[in-house]
């Protein structure tokens, strides 16, 4: 490859990054060139849980390119936004909210019930029933 070509390709690719790219704990932001096309290749492992907006539009899960994101922009794109959102998150939070507020409505049940002397089942303790009166023949 002549060094002209390999100059040219790299003004190009440069001239297509992002004017301003963010990240936080969960996601990354990218204000695009305007009008920008094609396919947002970021280096980031394709895994399940990421998510992406294009200009604000709906949330998909990115495609996979070499194992890397791959997110379709679609025509005159000016924004990427994609967040992770870790898989079964919010099924295990409510169910462990679940079982936290049963574990609290026992554990007020069983306070109260002391408190107030509690349910006492009274047992009568009856004598053993003797063999009188049944023959053996």
């Amino acid at each position: 490859m002549s060094r002209e070509k390999l100059a040219a390709a790299i003004t190009d690719l440069r001239n297509q990054a992002p004017v301003r790219l963010s990240s936080s704990g969960h996601g990354l932001s990218a204000e695009l060139p305007a009008h920008s096309t094609g396919t947002a290749v970021l280096a980031v492992p394709t895994v399940t849980g990421w998510g992406c907006r294009v200009d604000g539009g709906a949330w998909r899960a990115p495609h996979s390119f070499g194992g890397l994101m791959a997110v379709p922009l679609g025509a005159g794109a000016a924004r990427l936004d994609c967040s992770y959102r870790t898989p079964g998150l919010l099924p295990g939070l409510a169910a462990s909210g679940t079982a936290l507020g049963v574990l609290a409505a026992v554990a007020v049940t069983c306070g109260v019930r002391r408190r107030r002397g509690g349910s006492r089942v009274q047992h009568t303790v009856r004598p053993p029933r003797s063999n009188r009166g049944i023959s053996s023949d």
